[in-house]
Parts: structure tokens; C-alpha cells; sequence
């Protein structure tokens, strides 16, 4: 079969949510190539905006990428995301290291073995830390604003 290429366009008109307006156009291109196992997907947004309910305009950017590379087993990601207000950030969503996920972690839900995200959500900053990269390791550690805490996660 080979490569194969799909791109996916959402543009944003005349959309709400809770009197929140979003504007803005979002892009995923898509690839998987059947004679190696290895896939990506990148998903970014133009020219986004946000006018809060209070009349505030805000900028929304966005990008994301996501490797699968079959024969590795594996799945990494990367994020960064913000909304900006009069050069103020008021939300961020932003990989500092790699997502990376496992297939051969079996009887373990899936989701990242390592990797870490900071959000920032007006003046509350959170990290959380998705373990080693072991397929044993059953904990993820959350820092919210200096304060952390371990978690289990489920099987």
C-alpha cells in the first residue's frame, strides 16, 4: 500500500461556547507509511481567537506533533499551546519533555511512561511527571503551584 497522506481542516465560524467566541482555523496532516510502521501527525491553528465573554480578545496558537514508529513500539508527543490577552498569557499547555508511550507496557492502560507538561492557567502553574519510561512504574507526580503529590494511576 505505502504512504498515505490525509490532511484534516476544522475552521471555526461563527462558534461559541458558553458566550466564549473561537475563531481560527485548525490543520492536521496525518501520514502512516504500511512498509515501515511509522506515522505522524502534526495539528497546528491559524490564526485563532478567542473573545472572552467579558469582551477581552484573546490569541490562540497551537501546535502538536505525534511520531508512531511501529517496529519501536513507541508514540511521542509533543505540545505547545497558549492563549494570550494583551501580552499576558492566561493559559499554556506545553511539553517540556517528550510524551512517550509504549505498546509493549500489555496490561497497562494506555498513555505516557514519560514525558512532562507544564499548564499554566492564569497565575496556577501545574507540572506533571509520567514516570521513567518503565512499563512497572504505576505513578504519576503532579506539582500544583509548589505543592506536589504523587498518584497512582489505574490498570
Amino acid at each position: 500500500m505505502g504512504a498515505v497522506t490525509i490532511t484534516e481542516t476544522t475552521t471555526f465560524e461563527n462558534y461559541t461556547v458558553n458566550g466564549i467566541k473561537i475563531e481560527g482555523t485548525k490543520t492536521r496532516t496525518s501520514s502512516y507509511d504500511e512498509s515501515t510502521g511509522n506515522g505522524t501527525s502534526t495539528t497546528s491553528v491559524s490564526n485563532g481567537k478567542i473573545t472572552l465573554t467579558d469582551g477581552t480578545v484573546a490569541t490562540w496558537t497551537s501546535e502538536r506533533s505525534r511520531v508512531s514508529d511501529l517496529d519501536a513500539g513507541t508514540i511521542t508527543t509533543d505540545v505547545s499551546a497558549s492563549v494570550t490577552a494583551n501580552g499576558t498569557v492566561i493559559y499554556s499547555h506545553n511539553t517540556t519533555t517528550p510524551l512517550l508511550e509504549k505498546f509493549s507496557c500489555e496490561g497497562r492502560r494506555p498513555g505516557p511512561v514519560s514525558g512532562d507538561v507544564e499548564t499554566v492557567y492564569r497565575s496556577n502553574n501545574i507540572t506533571i511527571d509520567f514516570g521513567d519510561g518503565s512499563c512497572t512504574s504505576r505513578t504519576i507526580t503532579i506539582t500544583v503551584n509548589g505543592t506536589t503529590t504523587t498518584r497512582a494511576i489505574g490498570d
